[in-house]
């Protein structure tokens, strides 16, 4: 797949809501696993600012030091409640 192409791809997943839910319980789920190939993926189909703080908590929880390296730099909100805690 081209960059253009992937490009337009993200950009129509972002404007689906149940895509952008999706991706967000996928992120979830991949970075609790500690795959950060897919942690990137998911991450793309959703706006930074909109990053679930569950990921971050469960990829902390695990030890997945990558993930939660990641999820810092593309700016997870570290001040959010966890509803799990």
């Amino acid at each position: 797949m081209s960059n253009n192409s992937m490009k337009e791809f993200v950009k129509k997943m972002r404007q689906d809501e149940v895509a952008v839910k999706l991706a967000k319980e996928y992120l979830i789920l991949a970075a609790r696993e500690g795959q950060i190939e897919f942690v990137k993926l998911f991450l793309l189909c959703i706006q930074n600012d909109n990053i679930p703080y569950e990921a971050l908590s469960c990829s902390c929880r695990n030890g997945h030091t990558e993930v939660v390296d990641l999820l810092l730099k593309v700016g997870v909100d570290v001040h959010a409640v966890d509803n799990e805690a």
